[in-house]
């Protein structure tokens, strides 16, 4: 039988919607400096592609960013719930976080392997550590306003004619 990332995700949601509802918030202040940050990273993507070939896939359904909360879910929650309520302990948190973190950039092989490479660091750094002080639902909210914003920036840049597919 195979667990699918989505089933875990939801499980996840359920066990910390029982035992720890604190880490489901949303820090809008936090949401609304990010998006800040995204605008000027918006404008050096866009400079920096410029010219260049286009060799990611841009051609993702919007929709589908919907639902990046649900890898968010799956394996931040899962890192965040080992940590808390199954050991912290190093020896046994470490090797958590090796194996979720490979997992994640094994799923992210598809936009190259530097890339799937550089994401591991993601769901440790970004979903627990950020999670855990902006709330998990926060880190979801940036979650698809990256992906959103960088499928938009892609296509500005093909009908600006700054770079070629």
């Amino acid at each position: 039988m195979i667990i699918t990332f989505q089933t875990i995700a939801i499980l996840n949601l359920v066990f910390l919607y029982f035992k720890d509802k604190d880490i489901l918030k949303i820090d809008m202040n936090a949401v609304y400096r990010f998006m800040g940050f995204m605008s000027l990273i918006t404008l050096l993507r866009l400079v920096v592609m410029d010219g260049q070939v286009l060799t990611t896939n841009i051609h993702h359904n919007p929709v589908s960013f919907l639902f990046v909360g649900l890898e968010d879910l799956a394996f931040g929650g899962t890192l965040y719930i080992f940590e808390k309520f199954v050991s912290s302990e190093k020896r046994f948190l470490y090797p958590m976080i090796l194996l979720v973190s490979l997992a994640f950039g094994y799923g992210h092989l598809a936009y190259s392997i530097p890339w799937a490479i550089a994401m591991c660091y993601i769901p440790w750094f970004v979903f627990v550590r950020f999670g855990k002080k902006y709330g998990i639902f926060s880190t979801i909210v940036m979650h698809m306003a990256f992906d959103i914003l960088t499928y938009f920036t892609f296509k500005l840049a093909v009908v600006l004619n700054m770079v070629r597919i």
